[in-house]
């Protein structure tokens, strides 16, 4: 190490301490919001695509175990935020007749008044997966809706999975 970078690490080191000391002494803590640091916060409203940001927290929802045919709730109504579903992946398995699912969104608990969202997707007598073929929204819900699948069922069904998605005040 050359005389010069000594003298550039000691100058560092010295300034951390000194931060580290006036923060310690004073009992104050580093800036951390946006009013104590000047820096812009960012909200899932202000950027592009929710799903493709890293700095929007996405949240997951479990689907367990549909038998029967019926509207499932996967998502519940907000009155304020609208839903960008991220992704999915449904199992789902039938041992002799195809089983069925279609997302659509509506208000209620079963998705009243519903908008279909996507074609309905068989998986024949052999157990399928369903996924979305491309990253970020899938589809989105408007405020005052939740997301429900409508399932119709085989013999001995079972449909599972899981559901990605980010809420967005509006």
């Amino acid at each position: 190490m050359s005389r010069h970078d000594k003298i550039i690490a000691w100058i560092f080191s010295t300034l951390l301490l000194s931060i580290g000391i006036y923060y310690g002494f004073n009992q104050q803590k580093f800036p951390l919001n946006s009013q104590q640091s000047g820096l812009p916060i960012v909200y899932a409203q202000d950027s592009g695509d929710p799903c493709l940001s890293p700095v929007v927290i996405k949240s997951s929802v479990s689907i367990t175990s549909i038998t029967t045919a019926t509207t499932t709730s996967i998502i519940p109504v907000s009155a304020t935020t609208s839903i960008n579903v991220c992704g999915y992946l449904i199992v789902s398995n039938s041992t002799t007749t195809t089983n069925t699912i279609q997302f659509e969104y509506g208000t209620g608990a079963a998705c009243s008044s519903p908008t279909v969202l996507s074609s309905a997707m068989p998986n024949g007598v052999l157990p399928l997966i369903f996924t979305p073929g491309s990253t970020g929204t899938q589809f989105i819900a408007p405020s005052g809706n939740g997301i429900c699948i409508v399932s119709t069922v085989g013999s001995t069904p079972t449909i599972t999975g899981y559901m990605t998605y980010v809420r967005r005040g509006v």
